[in-house]
């Protein structure tokens, strides 16, 4: 039976909008070969990032698995990716496995703040 929940998601908190931010994740199991999806969403602005690995229709440059046998995966938001979100923003991570089988390993929040460096 698969887990239902990471072991570790960790992101800067709080970021800055418009930065750089990466998200790293821990689902402590095999994620060998796995499909890993993420939407990162504003229900206050009705806009939304979509990111997900190479096997999935993304890129190494969207989701990375760093180490797959320790279940080591990481998210990636380009700089100016949040630049249009208003306040906090919800997460939801999925991942597919070599079944097929499909589960919510994550929903969540990440805290976002007016950049004050603008120059």
């Amino acid at each position: 039976m698969a887990k239902t929940r990471l072991k570790r998601f960790i992101t800067p908190s709080p970021a800055s909008k418009g930065d750089y931010i990466q998200i790293d994740c821990n689902y402590d199991t095999d994620i060998t070969d796995y499909n890993i999806r993420a939407e990162i969403f504003d229900n206050r602005s009705s806009v939304g990032l979509r990111k997900a690995t190479t096997n999935a229709g993304g890129g190494d440059t969207e989701i990375e698995i760093t180490t797959a046998t320790s279940g080591l995966f990481s998210i990636y938001l380009a700089t100016n990716d949040t630049l249009y979100f208003e306040g906090d923003v919800q997460i939801e991570i999925e991942l597919e496995d070599t079944s097929g089988n499909r589960f919510v390993v994550h929903k969540g929040y990440i805290q976002l703040e007016e950049r004050k460096i603008t120059w």
